[in-house]
């Protein structure tokens, strides 16, 4: 497989690799198969990780018909403990390396996600979801990417990660040692020249510590930093919606 921009071609389309006299199969676009599954990510050569997000939303779908016939009889406790152990683990593997794609034009996993939450309270199909997610405690798709990414970091800043990644990112200071800013000891970001770069990892990552570092205590240990994390991401949903859509059958009977 060759890794490039979607809107760059490489000039040999057609390489042939042969490993101890075996022909190795190109992977990529027009050819037998356009991805590559490595550690159950589907990876193709643009990292737009669509194929992937696609099948996360159909075993999502699959367990989601699963809850849907339970919710007839179990109650709402016994759901929860379901989409806990049927559909989070689902979207949070590997949601490190691919919830960078995550963007308003592969929303459809989010609404697959309402429609779980729906479920678990056995509420209509049209009901407004944000305060079911704050009542049952649950992080929504992008903030179930923004904790595996800040958890990612904590362990980065501690050395607590694999050699390989020790040289990973680079700070402000190191790139200019004589200005001693606020942001010195920042992660240096640079700027994306392209909707390619920036959907990578290694751009978002950092950009999305560089808004929480100051106010992270990596000094507490993994479990409270967990708990505050997931605590500061629910703060901002909404407990109950001004809806002013008077066609809503939820918020407006008559």
């Amino acid at each position: 497989m060759i890794f490039c921009p979607k809107h760059r071609k490489y000039i040999n389309i057609n390489l042939n690799l042969v490993i101890n006299d075996t022909v190795i199969k190109q992977i990529g676009k027009n050819k037998l198969e356009n991805t590559v599954k490595f550690l159950g990510l589907h990876i193709d050569e643009n990292i737009t990780w669509k194929q992937h997000i696609s099948i996360v939303i159909t075993k999502v779908s699959k367990a989601l018909f699963a809850l849907n016939k339970a919710k007839h009889t179990l109650p709402h406790s016994a759901l929860k403990t379901l989409y806990m152990s049927l559909i989070q683990p689902i979207i949070r593997y590997g949601i490190l390396a691919w919830g960078s794609a995550l963007n308003n034009s592969n929303n459809k996993l989010f609404l697959m996600q309402k429609r779980a939450i729906r479920s678990i309270n056995k509420a209509k199909y049209n009901s407004h979801t944000e305060p079911l997610f704050k009542n049952n405690q649950i992080l929504k798709v992008n903030d179930l990417y923004t904790v595996e990414v800040l958890k990612f970091m904590i362990q980065y800043e501690k050395n607590n990660l694999s050699p390989s990644f020790s040289n990973l990112f680079t700070r402000n200071i190191d790139i200019h040692p004589g200005r001693q800013t606020r942001q010195a000891h920042h992660i240096y970001v640079k700027r994306a020249t392209n909707q390619f770069v920036s959907f990578l990892p290694t751009l978002k990552i950092p950009l999305l510590w560089n808004l929480w570092n100051d106010s992270i205590d990596i000094t507490k240990s993994p479990h409270t930093l967990h708990k505050q994390l997931r605590q500061r991401l629910l703060e901002p949903y909404a407990e109950r919606i001004f809806c002013t859509n008077h066609y809503c059958k939820q918020c407006y009977n008559n």
